[in-house]
């Protein structure tokens, strides 16, 4: 599923500092959930209470922000403080969170960005890694917090009561999987599918499992099978790699643009408005209506 903002990039203008801050922290939080998504940023954006910052616009790079993004290249030629690019969210093992922003097309300068946008990115809580050039193919493994924490908890529930043999086979098995069906399918992009995200997911889950129930057993057991846990802690960064990949070729793929909020708010309304035109219609219609 596609990020979309529902920001409209042609009022911020109209918006105070304070206010876009607003709207902006509340996308954040959302983009955050998506693993990565598209991103315009501006560093010499001109607030309505006067302030001159970075400002970005998150989601999907098409309609209202496709517009407006074009729209801004011819107006703001002067300034050259705009580009597009990708972002992903990335939280450090002491929870830092750095937002790491590749611009691929546009005139704006990442120093500047990250020099004007100060205040923006400190109230944020987050670091800032703008530099200019593709976003990385491999996407460097990203997922969301979200994706890795559901992968970790299938993880724990495989490893309760298991023994470190049973593990051991569980992700050979997986892995064997990945090596002769999933790396062969990614080099062959029209043959990903969902079993081989499916694939994906239970090596990882598998490899975790086994790192995590290894520190629960007994020395002796851990001697037995400390090789094993070396070469399964030296494959978890590929296989996190590996099901994030899959995922991307399979949402560009699927070109999947389902904004689910708008989708439930839509059938809100159609059901109000049904709603209304029941009770407007003759009480003993709308009593054989409710009886049946």
């Amino acid at each position: 599923m596609a990020f979309k903002s529902k920001i409209d990039p042609n009022e911020i203008s109209s918006m105070t500092f304070k206010e876009y801050f607003g709207l902006l922290k509340k996308e954040i939080k959302k983009a955050e959930k998506f693993g990565n998504t598209n991103i315009v940023v501006l560093s010499d954006f001109h607030f309505a209470c006067g302030h001159i910052g970075t400002m970005m616009v998150l989601g999907k790079h098409s309609g209202i922000i496709s517009k407006w993004y074009k729209k801004i290249k011819k107006e703001r030629k002067k300034e050259n403080d705009f580009a597009r690019g990708n972002c992903y969210f990335k939280i450090a093992d002491d929870g830092d969170t750095t937002l790491h922003i590749a611009l691929e097309d546009g005139k704006g300068k990442p120093d500047k960005m990250k020099k004007n946008g100060k205040n923006l990115f400190k109230k944020l809580g987050f670091s800032p890694n703008i530099f200019k050039g593709e976003f990385l193919e491999d996407v460097e493994g990203v997922l969301s917090e979200q994706e890795l924490a559901t992968m970790d908890e299938e993880a724990d529930k495989m490893n309760d009561d298991k023994k470190l043999g049973f593990l051991s086979k569980k992700y050979r098995k997986a892995f064997e999987k990945i090596s002769n069906e999933v790396i062969p399918a990614l080099k062959n992009k029209e043959s990903i599918n969902l079993y081989c995200l499916e694939v994906a997911k239970d090596a990882y889950v598998a490899g975790q499992s086994f790192i995590d129930r290894f520190d629960e057993v007994s020395q002796k057991e851990q001697d037995r099978y400390e090789v094993m846990r070396e070469k399964i802690v030296a494959n978890m960064s590929d296989l996190e790699k590996v099901v994030a990949k899959v995922k991307q070729l399979l949402m560009a793929s699927a070109d999947i643009n389902i904004d689910i909020e708008s989708v439930i708010e839509d059938l809100a309304d159609k059901k109000s408005i049904i709603d209304n035109q029941i009770n407007q219609l003759d009480p003993m219609l709308k009593s054989y209506l409710e009886l049946n």
